[in-house]
């Protein structure tokens, strides 16, 4: 009676024990799936929640590999996220000085430019370059012609105060003989012969015969000019030749008779060991160079 008193208790307590670890295993087991569910929905929430940040077809995309790369190698690392957003900031700052601008104020403000709707802050920097280049171009064009203006004025006016000089100079160094001088045509012919300089460099000789005549102009006249430096008659070349003289020299024989409504004789103009060049506005065009 006592063995089965002992058996009985030890059965007893066997199924309690096995109850009690049926109950603790129904417990954990239902604490678990509670923790299993809670994780599934923490985890589909953050699956959803990426999918606000990149798609799950865009996470093998180049593009965002490569900028997943970009941003393991930020100093500290950073998520790719959190690297566009540094990468915005700091474009912004570029572009208008402060993070804190939004690509709509941006767009905004460029909007606020000449073209700017249509155009992008590179291609809107580079035109206001194109411009500031063509105005400062246009400026030392002006300056350039308003210097060469002024030079032109001065140039002129040595060039008529070397004439007025060299005709100064001319006429102080001639001397003239006039004999006989009339208009009565019993008195005859008068006589005139100068002397001189021509142009401050060459010689001038010239005579002549006048007679009164009723009819008409009646005489004769030789001129002689030899040795004259071109570069003393630069300024009349210059003018009616277009031509600038560096060196040679000039001579130049006439002889003419009128008479009775007619004019005879020649006019000889010579040059020697001329050098020349074609002169254009500004630019020297091509150079001669003759031996005559």
């Amino acid at each position: 009676m006592a063995a089965r008193t002992s058996t009985g208790i030890g059965v007893g307590i066997t199924v309690t024990i096995l109850g009690v670890l049926t109950l603790a295993l129904f417990v954990t087991t239902v604490v678990f799936m509670s923790q299993k569910q809670a994780a599934q929905k923490k985890l589909l929430d953050l699956q959803e929640g990426v999918k606000d940040y990149v798609r799950e077809n865009e996470q093998q995309r180049d593009d965002v590999q490569q900028l997943k790369s970009l941003a393991s190698k930020d100093r500290p690392p950073a998520s790719v996220v959190g690297y566009l957003i540094n990468q915005r900031q700091e474009a912004m700052r570029l572009a208008t000085g402060s993070k804190a601008t939004t690509p709509e104020e941006l767009t905004k403000t460029l909007a606020s430019f000449p073209g700017g709707e249509n155009s992008n802050l590179v291609a809107m920097l580079r035109d206001r370059e194109m411009q500031l280049a063509t105005e400062k171009k246009a400026r030392q064009d002006a300056d350039a012609a308003r210097t060469q203006a002024l030079q032109d004025r001065q140039n002129e006016v040595t060039r008529v105060k070397s004439i007025e000089d060299n005709h100064k100079a001319t006429i102080a160094a001639l001397n003239v003989q006039l004999d006989n001088y009339s208009n009565r045509l019993d008195k005859g012919s008068a006589d005139i012969a100068l002397e001189g300089r021509f142009m401050g460099s060459g010689e001038l000789s010239a005579s002549g015969s006048f007679r009164p005549h009723q009819s008409g102009p009646d005489f004769d006249l030789k001129v002689k000019i030899i040795r004259t430096k071109l570069s003393s008659i630069h300024d009349l070349l210059r003018a009616y030749g277009g031509v600038d003289a560096t060196a040679g020299q000039f001579a130049f024989f006439s002889e003419v008779t009128v008479q009775n409504g007619e004019m005879k004789g020649y006019i000889k103009p010579l040059f020697k060991d001329v050098k020349i060049y074609a002169s254009g506005t500004r630019f020297r065009q091509r150079f001669l160079s003759a031996g005559l």
